[in-house]
This record gives structure tokens, C-alpha cells and sequence, in this order.
């Protein structure tokens, strides 16, 4: 009788899918109770409350996935700067340019400060001076070095040049049509130079599929921004005429100032800058 009940049980627990009833008639056919069906109930329903119960995520690992760190573009941080493109986190805006020279920067702030004075307050001063050789592109951090090593592959072997910048005020407006610069351009020799270094720049960002730069740039140093496209506004003809007449007086005074020697080429993405020597 226990051996019976033995094998009936070891029949039981190692068979998870045997009929009910038919357990329960070989019990009452050998004198067996019945084994209590809340036994059963009890097991399985503490089953399902293990599988359904859920572990709560703490708050700080919720909050690295939160919105709250979604970049919020401010363009009244920024003087009404708005960005050409999205903020990505991880990318860089980054473009290729040559810096105007260093030793000249402050007599040009100064004159610069001056004309900005006699007008009215729609204008500021560009943060630095410089002529642009590419395009303003998105590029994620791990670019940043390979980019840099094409760059300087190509660029290096040119030659360095001097660059005369004519005394002659131009304005542009960018493709988004939310900013207007005030600007002086370079002679037609100067010109050429920097297309074949533009050339060779494109050649690269194509490799890295980057968008290329303007097809017939305007080679120029903007040193003043106004908000929006201001060409239209009334009193945009005054404007042409106070910049026109003050950046006339600095080249008649301070020739050399119209003058600079292009022997590097600098990568700036975000707040870092990589140097290309010229030959």
C-alpha cells in the first residue's frame, strides 16, 4: 500500500501535465485520499504572482531617459541666433576657415565698435573675423580626427599666399534667411587661391559625405550681424553708407590692416580647433 502511494506520488511530481480525474480514480480505486485541490490552486497562483509582479525602476535611471534633456534651441540667449541646423547629441558643428591676423584684430575691433555705435541697435559685432572655406556641418565626435587627418593630407601641400582684402563693404544674407552680415571681400587674385584650397576641402567632405560648399562663393570676412534679412528695411540704405564711408577711412589710414599672409587653415568643431600648416 505505501509503495503504491509512493509511485502514485513520484508519478504525480514528475508529470506536470497528467489528468486531474484520472488521478483522482486511481487514488479512490486504492483507498487513497484525494490530495486537496487548493494545494494545487495555492502553487499556481503563487506562480502567477511572480510572474506578473513587476520591479519599479528607480527615478534616477528614468530620468537618463527622460525628455528633459532634449536640447531646447534659445535664440534670446544668443543675441536672436537661431541654429542652421537641429542640435544632435554627440555632434559637433564643425567648418573649415582661415583666421584673420591676430596682431590686427584689436584696431579692427575698435573701428569696428565706433561705426556700430552711430547706428542703430539692430547691429553687433561678429564674434571673430575670419573667411569661411566651408560649409557649417553636423559632425559626430568620432569624425572629428579622421576628418581632420584627410584635411590635412590634402591641404598641407599648398602653398602659403598673401591675401589683400578690398576696401569695399558687401552684405549677405544666410540661406535661412535669419541673419544678414555687413562684409569686405578680397581681390580676384586673393580669390582664386582660396578656391583652390576650397577645392581641395570639398574633395574631402565628399569623402566623408558631407555637404560641399557654395558652387561660386563669395570669398569675404564678415565683421557685423544684424537679426534676419534687414535689406529690405528703410533705413538699410543709411547702413550701406556708414559702413561703406568708416571702412574707407581705416583702409586710407591703416593700409596693412587690408593685407594678410594665409599660411594655416583651421577645423573648428564645437569649441575645439585643429591647426593645418600651409607650405
Amino acid at each position: 500500500m505505501s509503495s503504491l502511494k509512493r509511485i502514485l506520488e513520484y508519478d504525480s511530481s514528475s508529470d506536470s501535465d497528467c489528468d486531474e480525474t484520472k488521478a483522482s480514480k486511481l487514488h479512490k480505486a486504492n483507498g487513497i485520499p484525494n490530495q486537496p485541490s487548493c494545494v494545487t490552486a495555492a502553487s499556481n497562483s503563487a506562480a502567477d504572482i511572480v510572474k506578473k509582479r513587476k520591479l519599479k525602476v528607480p527615478t534616477s535611471v528614468i530620468a537618463l531617459f527622460s525628455d528633459h534633456e532634449k536640447h531646447v534651441d534659445k535664440p534670446e540667449m544668443h543675441g536672436g541666433r537661431s541654429r542652421s541646423f537641429a542640435h544632435v547629441r554627440g555632434n559637433w558643428a564643425s567648418f573649415v576657415y582661415v583666421p584673420y591676423p591676430i596682431q590686427f584684430t584689436e584696431i579692427f575691433v575698435e573701428t569696428i565698435s565706433k561705426l556700430l555705435s552711430k547706428l542703430d541697435n539692430k547691429w553687433s559685432m561678429c564674434d571673430d573675423f575670419h573667411i569661411t572655406l566651408s560649409r557649417t556641418v553636423s559632425l559626430p565626435h568620432h569624425f572629428i580626427d579622421p576628418l581632420y587627418h584627410k584635411l590635412e593630407e590634402n591641404v598641407c601641400k599648398m602653398k602659403s599666399f598673401q591675401a589683400v582684402i578690398q576696401p569695399n563693404v558687401r552684405f549677405f544674407v544666410n540661406d535661412e534667411k535669419t541673419r544678414t552680415f555687413a562684409a569686405v571681400k578680397l581681390d580676384e587674385c586673393s580669390r582664386n587661391r582660396f578656391l583652390k584650397l576650397i577645392q581641395n576641402i570639398n574633395s574631402v567632405f565628399k569623402t566623408f559625405n558631407l555637404l560641399q560648399y557654395y558652387d561660386d562663393p563669395s570669398i569675404h570676412i564678415s565683421f557685423a550681424w544684424a537679426c534676419e534679412d534687414v535689406t529690405s528695411d528703410t533705413n538699410f540704405a543709411k547702413d550701406i553708407g556708414l559702413f561703406s564711408d568708416q571702412i574707407t577711412c581705416l583702409s586710407d589710414e591703416l593700409p596693412h590692416l587690408f593685407e594678410m599672409s594665409v599660411d594655416k587653415v583651421h577645423l573648428k568643431s564645437g569649441n575645439m580647433k585643429k591647426i593645418i600648416h600651409l607650405q
